[in-house]
């Protein structure tokens, strides 16, 4: 146990919100999705290391800047994600929950298959020297990764208040038939979320790969996280996905920090078994 405000503390708390950031990211699409057509899409944190190799191996092959990379990386995530929802958006109108929640699992282990077998197994980290350099007491890629976090939020809250395609989401999220009633089109929505969800992943993947050690396998552990967050936060709930994925990496780095690894886990799902049976729809509601 350590003392707050302790240097090791400020430094777990550090990288608990650079990781809590990423979480948010990754898990803003699943929310979005889950929250206004039932569609669990647990294919994203594997949509999201496709970017990170993407990343990884521009640097290390084709020595790219790192803002080329990440502009790559918000394309490629948000192609791959358009393109599996424009495959099969057809079919998800009249697909259950688990019935996606199924398909998803199943691209989940397709990617991982990808990853393996081009880029192999083992863990990846990229270091970049100049997002190593302290600005004041911070370096620079956890600045980087807080402020890109905050403005891509910032940037979706005004979206889903003020622009037409926004709000016409919000209504299909509150009342999926009233808004078709309205003209609002499903698959007009499938196709904007998918948009979203993708570059958010994109963007979650790059800046994944310059602050922590990555590999195909990554993906489907991440798939628990996604849930947490979302009954942190509430599915659906743009400003709900952003507090959950920050509790998450925070008390995910504060624990780690004074308990043993192996019991980080069994306390943070411990925690989230208690929020479903006090609060099933989360801390803001869905």
């Amino acid at each position: 146990m350590f003392p707050p405000l302790s240097p090791i503390f400020l430094h777990a708390l550090l990288a608990g919100v650079v990781l809590g950031c990423i979480y948010a990211l990754i898990s803003l699409g699943f929310s979005i999705f889950w929250g206004t057509s039932d569609v669990v899409h647990i294919a994203l944190p594997s949509i999201a290391l496709i970017s990170s190799y993407l990343t990884y191996f521009g640097h290390m092959l084709l020595n790219l800047p790192f803002p080329i990379l990440l502009i790559s990386s918000i394309l490629t995530g948000l192609f791959i994600n358009w393109a599996i929802v424009e495959v099969i958006k057809g079919r998800l109108v009249k697909m259950t929950p688990l019935t996606t929640l199924l398909i998803f699992f199943g691209m989940v282990f397709i990617f991982e298959g990808i990853m393996s077998y081009i880029w192999g197994v083992r863990q990846r980290t990229l270091i970049i020297p100049y997002l190593e350099s302290m600005i004041g007491v911070l370096p620079l890629k956890d600045i980087l990764i807080i402020s890109l976090t905050l403005l891509v939020y910032l940037i979706l809250i005004f979206f889903f208040s003020r622009v037409k395609q926004g709000i016409a989401i919000k209504a299909a999220a509150q009342n999926r038939k009233g808004a078709l009633i309205c003209g609002i089109s499903t698959f007009t929505i499938y196709r904007l979320i998918s948009l979203i969800g993708g570059a958010a992943c994109g963007l979650a993947g790059s800046l994944l790969a310059v602050v922590y050690s990555f590999y195909p396998a990554m993906g489907t552990v991440w798939i628990a996280y996604l849930f947490f967050v979302v009954v942190i936060g509430g599915k659906g709930s743009i400003l709900g996905s952003l507090v959950g994925g920050l509790v998450l990496g925070i008390l995910q780095s504060l624990i780690g920090a004074m308990i043993p690894l192996q019991w980080t886990e069994f306390i943070l799902f411990l925690g989230l078994v208690l929020i479903l049976v006090v609060r099933p729809q989360g801390l803001f509601g869905g």
